[in-house]
């Protein structure tokens, strides 16, 4: 897990307000070596990361990954991932995200995303500019290793993080049973043979007690402070001209740390379970669970809810 850098040297974190420090620390990462920085500068970056193959990937458009050697660790490599924040403007995080039911799978399905634009809120310029830069120099180190054009840094102001929904089913892989609630219309189940969600985004929030709990994606709001894992989704696609390159931002996690001011009470859901397996936790077993999760699935029998201390850097 990384952070970004200011070009000052600071880590963009620690230029948002001093509230929304404070609670970024309580969901710290443990564990800091030389990898908890995403260098900034270009030549640094070239010793820091490097551009390998992608483990375990079928879909011949995105067979290569942006990954570092851990410091201390084995000489295993690990695909980059990031820390991002900024507040939500815009929010497609249901579990189908953009799909429309499309008949068409093979035109429709691969396109299907979830997805977040976050921005920098009233105050939050000054962080969200360093972080939009920081991210536009790893874009463009992997371009230019790709003999790829320089990237554009899309909507000024902004970042787009993104998820793929479906994947190509494959003999011998599992995929997500979905839910009435997830698929009302059943379309998602007439193209399962072909086409299916291979797993759920975590999506959390940070209660009042400073701990990280499962919610549904729609307590996820414009206006909300959001935390964000991300990894670059390196994409390859062959043209008559040759081949186009483009750098995603990936979603891996996502956590409400600030829900927006307002007044009256958010909506909130009937219950509640513990996500995050990528940020440092304490476990203790909740004992009240009732055994149903967000997704209005039942659990298994031995299953239980978690509630988790949050642990401090």
């Amino acid at each position: 897990m990384s952070h970004l850098l200011a070009a000052t040297g600071t880590l963009v974190k620690y230029l948002w307000s001093e509230e929304l420090t404070s609670l970024l620390e309580a969901t710290e990462v443990g564990g800091r070596d030389d990898q908890d920085w995403v260098p900034r500068d270009e030549a640094d970056l070239q010793n820091w990361a490097f551009l390998g193959r992608k483990v375990g990937s079928y879909d011949r458009t995105r067979r290569q990954a942006l990954m570092y050697i851990e410091t201390g660790a084995n000489t295993t490599p690990t695909q980059v991932s990031v820390r991002i924040q900024g507040f939500v403007e815009r929010a497609t995080l249901s579990t189908l995200g953009n799909w429309q039911g499309e008949w068409s799978s093979e035109t429709h399905a691969p396109k299907a995303i979830q997805s977040i634009i976050l921005g920098p809120g009233k105050h939050g310029l000054t962080a969200f500019t360093e972080q939009r830069k920081a991210i536009g120099l790893v874009r463009d180190f992997i371009l230019s290793r790709l003999g790829s054009a320089t990237a554009s840094e899309g909507e000024p102001n902004s970042l787009k993080l993104q998820r793929r929904v479906f994947s190509r089913v494959r003999q011998g892989e599992e995929y997500v049973q979905l839910a009435r609630s997830e698929d009302p219309s059943g379309d998602a189940a007439k193209i399962r043979a072909h086409w299916a969600v291979s797993s759920r985004m975590e999506i959390g929030r940070r209660t009042e007690e400073g701990k990280i709990v499962r919610c549904p994606s729609y307590l996820i709001r414009p206006g909300d402070f959001v935390d964000a894992i991300v990894v670059f989704d390196i994409a390859t696609y062959g043209t008559g001209k040759g081949t186009e390159c483009q750098v995603h931002l990936a979603l891996e996690q996502l956590v409400r740390i600030q829900a927006r001011k307002e007044k009256g009470n958010e909506p909130m859901a009937s219950k509640e379970r513990l996500i995050m397996k990528g940020f440092n936790f304490e476990d203790s077993v909740d004992d009240d669970d009732e055994g149903v999760d967000m997704e209005g699935e039942s659990k298994g029998a031995g299953e239980q809810d978690i509630e988790v201390d949050m642990a401090s850097a």
